[in-house]
């Protein structure tokens, strides 16, 4: 989220009527179970996750968001692993507050 509004404010403003779309993603690939087994780390406990293997119709092989009309100036600060810590610490807070 840092990084998305980092850039957020490094672009200029759009002209009026015009919509400018940006894919925010590094090009670096990680599969849903990689993030799962990162989060679980982080959030601690003992949850262990099973998967089927199993695909549905229509499910994508692989997403992969590429950064190409990002301005070469623009790099991101913010790794994978402490962007989720920030994550799971936002989530935690949050649950602590009800």
């Amino acid at each position: 989220v840092n990084d998305v509004v980092r850039f957020a404010s490094f672009l200029p403003l759009a002209n009026q009527g015009e919509i400018n779309l940006y894919n925010l993603g590094s090009g670096n690939a990680v599969s849903v179970s990689k993030i799962s087994q990162k989060l679980i780390t982080i959030w601690g406990g003992g949850s262990k996750l099973t998967f089927s293997g199993n695909s549905r119709p229509g499910d994508p092989f692989s997403l992969v968001a590429l950064p190409n009309e990002i301005p070469k100036e623009f790099e991101f600060q913010v790794d994978l692993d402490k962007g989720l810590a920030e994550m799971v610490a936002w989530f935690k807070s949050r649950a602590a507050g009800n």
